[in-house]
Order: structure tokens, then C-alpha cells, then sequence
């Protein structure tokens, strides 16, 4: 159903009636640094983003993301 998320893991999905809310966050693990480009897994801190994604049953899907901060 969600396969464009493949790279994020998906905690929870929410039926808000006119609307589908997915929380998620990136995976654990070694990323790029996005500066040098060497691989880390020291992460600096997390925000969370809200994206809109394609619409499923015709309703709207808002994705709630958390992500970490490397550099």
C-alpha cells in the first residue's frame, strides 16, 4: 500500500475519517554523511516533518515524519 515509504519504518497508520495519518520515522542505522559522505550512524538530534502523500480510498494521506539530523 505505502510502498514509496520502503525506506522509513511505519508505527503507526490512523484513520481520522476524512483523512489518513502515517506516522513514521527513518530507519536505525549507518546513513552518508550528507557533507563528506562517509557512512555514520551518530545522529545530532531529530525533528519531525509533515509531508502529503497520494491519496488512498480518495482521501488525503498526511504522512507525519520523524527524521534525524546528522550534520
Amino acid at each position: 500500500m505505502f510502498s514509496g515509504l520502503s525506506a522509513l519504518v511505519v508505527e503507526d497508520v490512523a484513520d481520522g475519517g476524512d483523512v489518513v495519518v502515517v506516522s513514521a520515522r527513518t530507519r536505525d542505522g549507518a546513513v552518508p554523511c550528507p557533507v563528506c559522505g562517509t557512512p555514520t550512524a551518530k545522529v545530532h538530534g531529530y525533528h519531525r516533518r509533515t509531508v502529503r502523500d497520494v491519496p488512498v480510498d480518495g482521501r488525503p494521506v498526511i504522512v507525519r515524519l520523524r527524521v534525524r539530523r546528522l550534520a
